[in-house]
């Protein structure tokens, strides 16, 4: 009631404009965020010392039965690995539908650096206020963010597909990346 045509118009008007700066808002914020998240992590890479811990020496990260079992396959076709498909057991053998594998891949003595290393890295976070994303696990670290990058590509690419090659060949055919980090498990069993 007393409404003109022109109000009715600048109504919607409005609103699009409201609509079109929120959006412009938004971007902007996640602009920022990643701004943000970028420099934190060249904070982290500039003053953070992993210690030796983000590179891979094989005699100090691998467990000993799987090096041995890589060096004497690595050059074999899948099907003839028969040292590293020694290595591999199913952790639920109740359940052979699921197709899922486990093996001994890293060394104890190496496993203990990195979650030493890991819980130096939480405390360095906390006492500069740093703010990343975790991976949900209590020792939560992405670890391509944090300098592993090259680790883990290399660790994936040359190591990890002599293995996956043997039970999943059709899957590997696309295994070009890889996103790292870590989620701690209770282990219930093994060989």
């Amino acid at each position: 009631k007393g409404r003109g045509k022109n109000e009715e118009e600048v109504v919607p008007e409005s609103r699009a404009r409201q609509k079109r700066m929120r959006a412009r808002i938004s971007r902007a914020a996640k602009r920022d965020a990643r701004a943000m998240r970028l420099e934190t992590i060249g904070i982290i890479r500039r003053e953070f010392d992993w210690r030796g811990v983000n590179v891979l020496e094989e005699e100090r990260v691998f467990d000993p039965r799987f090096l041995s079992a890589y060096r004497a396959d690595n050059q074999k076709p899948p099907q003839e690995r028969s040292q590293l498909k020694k290595l591999l057991y199913r952790p639920a053998p109740k359940h052979p539908e699921l197709a899922v594998w486990a093996f001994t891949m890293l060394s104890q003595a190496y496993c203990n650096s990195l979650m030493k290393a890991l819980n130096r890295f939480e405390a360095f976070k906390k006492a500069r206020k740093l703010k990343i994303r975790r991976s949900g696990s209590r020792y939560g670290a992405l670890f391509n963010h944090v300098g592993f990058q090259e680790f883990f590509d290399v660790l994936v690419q040359k190591y990890l597909r002599a293995l996956a090659e043997i039970v999943y060949p059709d899957e590997c055919k696309k295994f070009h990346q890889q996103h790292s980090f870590l989620v701690s498990y209770e282990v219930l069993g093994g060989p």
